[in-house]
């Protein structure tokens, strides 16, 4: 939210007043954990199991990321903080810069003065669809393929020497979430899933065959920009292969148990 002019508005009566910068300031650092325990209420409506899974303290990082982003984008309301922290929720954090989102940049680039809450609803829409083409109906899909990643045997994998490494990650990705590697099929953005996997291996050193599988998972189910990410703080600190198998297991453990409680 737009804390400067929700202050100045009649809900606090500040309009007859002389706000210096100084005492906005302080009245925004006021105001603001307010605001985010109630976008955190209303959005645990719909999110509570994924919220207990994330607990407490991440929440309210990802509600405030959602919040500023919400404030960058023209759409400070209270709707307009709940749809962007939802597309960070379903989307991940880099939501309009996710080389598999390209439909998400048209939306917001379709604006002729720069995003705005205007194109939300119409982004809103094409999520929903989105969402139930690699989900599935109530997220059956997709509790499958974590259900499927949870049972995957990583330290048996290896790339055969028959196949190029390209295809036997590619080969992975099919079997462990094949509704949303055929969403990504269909729109000809397997290459551009195949390059952020390699491009987050790189940039976190993990050169061996199971580190770039293990990034191209995770940029396939939670995103390019995975580890920048307040929903996944364990993704930002990983300095191996295993450290990052470990910390995605257990998160991705909390999210099963969270689903199924």
């Amino acid at each position: 939210m737009d804390i400067g002019a929700w202050i100045r508005s009649n809900r606090l009566e500040t309009r007859m007043l002389d706000i210096r910068p100084e005492q906005l300031s302080v009245f925004e650092d006021a105001v603001r954990p307010t605001l985010v325990a109630e976008a955190t209420a209303r959005l645990a409506a719909r999110h509570g199991r994924y919220f207990a899974a994330l607990g407490p303290a991440v929440v309210r990082a990802v509600v405030e990321h959602g919040m500023r982003r919400a404030e960058q984008l023209g759409a400070g309301t209270e709707s307009g903080i709940d749809a962007v922290t939802e597309l960070v929720l379903i989307l991940g954090a880099g939501f309009d810069r996710d080389p598999l989102l390209p439909w998400v940049v048209e939306v917001f680039a379709s604006a002729p003065s720069g995003p705005a809450a205007g194109q939300l609803p119409l982004l809103s829409g094409l999520v929903s669809r989105y969402v139930e083409e690699t989900a599935g109906p109530h997220g059956v899909a997709m509790r499958a393929a974590l259900q499927r990643l949870a049972s995957f045997e990583w330290g048996a994998w290896s790339v055969p020497p028959t196949q190029r490494r390209g295809d036997a990650i590619g080969s992975v990705l099919a079997a462990l979430y094949p509704e949303k590697v055929g969403a990504l099929d269909r729109r000809g953005l397997l290459g551009a899933l195949q390059h952020a996997g390699e491009a987050t291996s790189t940039r976190h050193g993990l050169t061996d065959d199971r580190g770039r599988l293990l990034c191209a998972v995770l940029v396939l189910v939670l995103g390019a920009h995975f580890d920048d990410d307040p929903q996944f703080p364990w993704a930002r600190r990983f300095t191996t292969t295993g450290a990052l198998l470990d910390d995605a297991y257990g998160f991705l453990q909390r999210v099963i148990a969270a689903a199924e409680a």
